[in-house]
């Protein structure tokens, strides 16, 4: 069931809602994608990914038993796939949903040298990955 009214749930009716790389994965209760240019931004975290339930919950103690498992999962399987990089030193997982009550899982990884863990070139300019869709 989705809410109309909610972003995530916007998210996962394909289309509505641009997502860069579009979805890396979806079944029946979850959707997972790359991490959204905010409004006003021009740019976003390389590597950030999602992982949402595609019914409409507020947070992780709403979740069905299968959900919850499904999360988890894809969640590991993401992280592991951005290890495999080898640009990746550390993936955190955590949950922030104070602006938009619909769970939404964060998966972030901290990157090996570069500014701030982030990649970057000879030159210093953040480096651009376009080889992120994980199948």
């Amino acid at each position: 069931m989705s809410d109309t009214k909610c972003f995530v749930c916007e998210k996962h009716h394909h289309g509505a809602v641009d997502v860069p790389g579009g979805c890396l994965y979806e079944d029946e209760l979850v959707y997972s994608s790359h991490g959204i240019i905010q409004s006003g931004k021009t740019r976003a975290y390389l590597g950030t990914l999602f992982v949402e339930p595609k019914r409409h919950v507020p947070g992780m103690a709403e979740l069905t038993d299968a959900e919850a498992e499904r999360i988890g999962l894809v969640s590991s399987r993401l992280s592991r796939a951005l290890k495999q990089t080898g640009d990746v030193d550390h993936i955190y997982v955590h949950v922030w949903g104070h602006h938009v009550p619909h769970l939404h899982v964060w998966i972030v990884p901290r990157y090996r040298g570069g500014a701030g863990g982030v990649p970057s070139d000879a030159n210093g300019r953040l480096a651009r990955r376009t080889n992120w869709r994980c199948t």
